[in-house]
């Protein structure tokens, strides 16, 4: 891995022996120089929950950064989402934002909508999400059908206050501490990066 700062992203892993595993196939549509190909194996809420714990635990020793509860927290509080559904990628982002990331999931929530990462990018706060099937499939049968009539997701009030919530808590979070949550003009206050 290097001796950069160590992301969740690298220590992702499967079971030290595909064929044990349950989900495992070989063959298919593709295959490798040896006639089979591996198929990673989908990671259930619970499998990444735990491994997000064992990756704080295992790389955090206690910094503020690698605090997981707080996503684990939301995930708790907002199930209908999916934040450790099959669709998300990560969700990882400093505790200091969850006073931002709250309203957001919200509204989400309230538009049926799922998560499909939440992350900092570029000193900022990035939540990726998707609205519910209907929704999609109405916007699809819309641009597919010569887009006549107004574009199904701005006529969905629903979709258009979570679109606002989320955009809300990005703007914002360049302006709070991801850490701890302050005021300041950049990613992280004078006290935290200290910790860091």
């Amino acid at each position: 891995m290097g001796s950069g700062p160590v992301r969740l992203s690298d220590t992702l892993r499967a079971p030290s022996s595909m064929a044990e595993h349950p989900d495992y196939s070989t063959g298919g549509r593709g295959s490798d120089s040896h006639g089979a190909r591996a198929q990673m194996p989908y990671l259930n809420r619970e499998d990444k929950r735990q491994q997000l714990r064992e990756w704080s635990e295992k790389y955090g020793h206690g910094r503020p950064e690698f605090a997981v509860q707080h996503i684990l927290d939301l995930d708790t509080e907002f199930p209908d989402i999916e934040i450790f559904g099959p669709h998300c990628i990560s969700a990882h982002c400093g505790p200091g934002w969850v006073r931002l990331l709250r309203p957001a999931l919200e509204a989400i929530n309230r538009a049926s909508g799922r998560i499909h990462q939440i992350k900092q990018k570029f000193n900022g706060l990035r939540i990726y999400w998707e609205p519910s099937e209907d929704l999609r499939r109405d916007r699809f049968d819309w641009l597919s059908g010569g887009r006549i009539g107004t574009d199904p997701y701005v006529a969905h009030k629903l979709y258009v206050e979570a679109e606002k919530a989320v955009l809300l808590a990005e703007m914002e979070s360049f302006s709070v501490c991801e850490l701890c949550g302050s005021r300041l003009s950049s990613r992280t206050c004078k006290e935290c990066s200290h910790e860091s």
